[in-house]
């Protein structure tokens, strides 16, 4: 809208110079307004994929959590946090159909758990890399409230594996 301010003054500075001058200066002011929002929007998205990638750990069903989420994504129709819980959910769910017990680390006599805690496969999460879905259920009951969130039903097994284990992986931290 700048430029075409700047563009329409242009034959006015010929004719009507005082009009030329007026459309040329309120051009460049609404140029310098946009830049200045689009570098406040840059901040914020930057500000909020920072504060989204500390909560959705901590915290992944809050609605601090999917407002944030819905400031980084691309459409606002596209809901990536819950895509990315579903992705964590399954892989979990896979990895433990596929590998039992051994998806959780303990040490050699089972009393606590040995960092990195759980181990989730590339085969079971699909070949993405980064996703880091194992941090996720380092907190007690996270599994539980995202299947309930997401409307599924929780594998029982699992749940009770996962509820042992996150106390070793609570004591352990906790030392």
């Amino acid at each position: 809208m700048g430029i075409v301010l700047i563009l329409v003054s242009l034959p006015f500075f010929f004719f009507y110079i005082e009009i030329g001058i007026t459309l040329s200066i309120i051009g460049i002011v609404l140029i310098f307004v946009k830049k200045q929002k689009d570098f406040f929007q840059k901040v914020k998205k930057e500000k909020a994929f920072i504060r989204y990638n500390e909560m959705k750990f901590s915290d992944p069903i809050s609605e601090e959590t999917f407002s944030l989420s819905k400031i980084i994504d691309i459409s606002p129709h596209i809901n990536s946090h819950k895509n990315w819980l579903n992705s964590a959910v399954d892989s979990l769910e896979k990895e433990f159909r596929l590998s039992g017990k051994k998806t959780f680390l303990y040490n050699r006599n089972h009393s606590a758990a040995v960092f990195p805690y759980i181990k989730i496969s590339l085969e079971s999460m699909g070949y993405k890399k980064g996703g880091e879905f194992e941090k996720l259920f380092y907190k007690q009951g996270n599994y539980s409230k995202i299947c309930s969130y997401l409307n599924r039903r929780t594998v029982i097994s699992l749940e009770d594996e996962l509820e042992k284990f996150v106390k070793l992986i609570e004591k352990q931290e906790n030392k």
